[in-house]
């Protein structure tokens, strides 16, 4: 769960390009990688002694982008000059984070969860900084972070999308400014049936023959038609004790089916069916998967943001990466 959250955390920090948006709030979130997953149910305090230098480089990460004023709309709509000098700007702040350093922090953060909304496919963490400042060295300067108010995260399952990440401050403070404060933001991550659709229909073929065969949508992968292969996907998932908690009859393959119709979350198991067959072409890996089968779109108070284009940029930088190294 820690691995988890700390995953989804740098994730997110990826798309906070600018302080001077709320979608920078995610960052604030990073501290939540100092508290193990046992703790997560119930009220965390960190003290400065608790947090690593990994569980506050969200924020001084945050810092350093309100520094620079790199703004998200830039990289998604600007220019090809001020794209460049962004992207420039960012990478130079990336660099020198690897080479931060902390010298003091004070103050203490109190991380509480509040699961009562589980069976609605929904859970919260509530993150309070109280008079939390952290004295930093990066690159040839030194620097101070200051930061006071509430930061609430929620997780749901049960919208439109696949799931909704969202984040909200109140009376919320850095550096004394207040300007994120009553801020939210959020990302929903969509399954893309449609290029799945269209992927399903090109691997299902005859092997003795070079046309692709005419089917039709989510039919005949290996000989199963979509319906069976969420049972088969289902059938994987009978009698598991954390889905019966979320309110899930896990009994058998059907009800379980059933009861994620009811909770409008079918769209959970076609995303699992779509990895399934996914992890078995030799050509597909994680990146492409993502690639393939998600859209994600970011919300800024009333502002979407169609994050896919950049996503695959960032993907593609990934995989080269991975390549060379």
């Amino acid at each position: 769960m820690k691995k988890l959250i700390t995953l989804i955390t740098m994730f997110l920090l990826v798309f906070s390009l600018s302080a001077a948006d709320p979608a920078v709030l995610f960052g604030l979130m990073s501290p939540i990688s100092s508290i193990s997953g046992e703790t997560l149910e119930s009220e965390t305090t960190l003290m400065p002694y608790d947090l690593t230098y990994e569980s506050v480089s969200g924020l001084m990460a945050i810092a350093e982008l309100n520094r620079i004023g790199t703004g998200l709309t830039t990289l998604l709509s600007g220019n090809l000059l001020e794209k460049a000098e962004a992207l420039a700007e960012t990478g130079l702040m990336a660099i020198s984070l690897e080479d931060a350093d902390i010298q003091t922090i004070r103050g203490n953060i109190t991380i509480t969860p509040d699961s009562s909304a589980i069976t609605d496919l929904e859970a919260s963490l509530i993150i309070e900084y109280h008079d939390f400042s952290m004295l930093y060295y990066i690159g040839s300067r030194t620097e101070i972070l200051e930061l006071d108010g509430k930061a609430k995260l929620t997780l749901s399952l049960s919208d439109e999308s696949l799931a909704y990440l969202s984040i909200s401050t109140e009376n919320f403070t850095m550096n004394g400014d207040t300007s994120l404060s009553n801020s939210s933001t959020g990302i929903r991550i969509f399954f893309d049936y449609d290029r799945v659709s269209k992927w399903m229909n090109f691997i299902s073929y005859n092997p003795n023959e070079l046309r692709i065969m005419e089917v039709s949508s989510w039919r005949n992968y290996a000989g199963y038609d979509f319906d069976e292969l969420r049972t088969m996907v289902a059938s994987m998932l009978v009698g598991i004790d954390e889905l019966a908690m979320l309110g899930i009859d896990t009994s058998s393959e059907a009800s379980i089916i059933s009861s994620l119709e009811e909770k409008g979350v079918i769209d959970i198991l076609d995303a699992a069916a779509f990895l399934f067959i996914a992890d078995s072409e030799y050509y597909m890996d994680e990146l492409r998967m993502f690639s393939l089968g998600f859209i994600p779109v970011l919300y800024i108070n009333d502002e979407e943001i169609n994050l896919k284009p950049l996503m695959d940029n960032i993907l593609d930088i990934i995989y080269i990466a991975d390549s060379l190294w």
